[in-house]
């Protein structure tokens, strides 16, 4: 995915677009394959609804964070995510951290 895709995504998350489900639609999307996005920071306010809004487009999410967790557990979207824990600043493990999760 490019850089301004996902830049459109975040504004979009940002504006409150997309955030909601389509009605027309499944609220859980099957993954596609080749889909996937890297979320840096995805615990953050805009972060999140990227996450949110890219699990909704049928993308598998991995998300670099502080603490490599959910901040909010009950979420549907959100749970879907691969949640990592690492330095977004250290190019190793940025390089990593898109790699499917083993065991």
């Amino acid at each position: 995915m490019g850089v301004l895709a996902i830049l459109l995504l975040c504004a979009a998350a940002v504006a409150g677009l997309s955030v909601r489900p389509n009605p027309m639609r499944s609220k859980l999307v099957s993954p596609v394959a080749g889909r996937r996005m890297l979320v840096l920071g995805g615990g953050g306010f805009a972060g999140r609804e990227v996450c949110k809004n890219a699990v909704a487009q049928g993308y598998t999410v991995t998300s670099l964070t502080r603490r490599g967790t959910n901040p909010e557990p009950s979420c549907e979207l959100l749970s879907q995510v691969d949640w990592r824990a690492g330095d977004a600043l250290d190019a190793s493990t940025v390089k990593v951290a898109p790699a499917p999760a083993t065991g």
